[in-house]
């Protein structure tokens, strides 16, 4: 069975941070093709940063031959949320997605086989209606206290047990993957 998983990271979180250094390090132990997409440098405001980093995530998976994989998973951080949920609806395949930090746009591509992490205190979404689409959809999320964007409280000690905590629950959700 051939699996492939397509990394989005964020904007100034490249696929080299923790949450998705250690996932990617998961999936390649469990025999996953891994393509990791990157954005070069992006500019701070918001609508630019977006439409490269579309243009990117666009010129990176065209040229993957979808037919070739049983299993696609895509995992994402932040606007990489946004950008999978944008090419996954294009693709025929069932997509499977792990979002780490999702944004407020994200929340329409939410459908399908989908696990969120996400801080309580994190300004990018609302989590009101993140819980709402959990129960409308019945997806998978886990919350954290006290956890900003980056899923950091500013304990360090507090956050590495987190990223422990999420790092475990990856693993678990991908190797029960089918």
């Amino acid at each position: 069975m051939k699996k492939l998983a397509v990394m989005f990271p964020g904007m100034n979180y490249n696929s080299d941070k923790p949450l998705l250094y250690y996932t990617k390090k998961i999936l390649s132990k469990e025999n996953y093709d891994i393509v990791s997409i990157a954005y070069g440098e992006l500019p701070k405001e918001k609508q630019p940063a977006f439409d490269i980093a579309i243009k990117k995530a666009e010129e990176v998976t065209k040229d993957i031959n979808w037919s070739n994989y049983d299993t696609i998973l895509f995992v994402s951080k932040s606007i990489g949320t946004i950008l999978a949920g944008i090419i996954a609806a294009n693709l025929p395949k069932n997509i499977k997605h792990i979002y780490l930090t999702p944004v407020n746009e994200t929340l329409e591509f939410m459908k399908g086989d989908i696990v969120v992490f996400s801080g309580k205190e994190d300004p990018m979404i609302n989590t009101k209606d993140l819980v709402a689409e959990y129960k409308n959809k019945e997806i998978e999320l886990y919350l954290y206290d006290d956890c900003n964007h980056s899923m950091e409280t500013g304990d360090v000690n507090k956050d590495i047990k987190i990223l422990s905590d999420i790092t475990e629950k990856c693993q678990k959700h991908i190797k029960n993957i089918k």
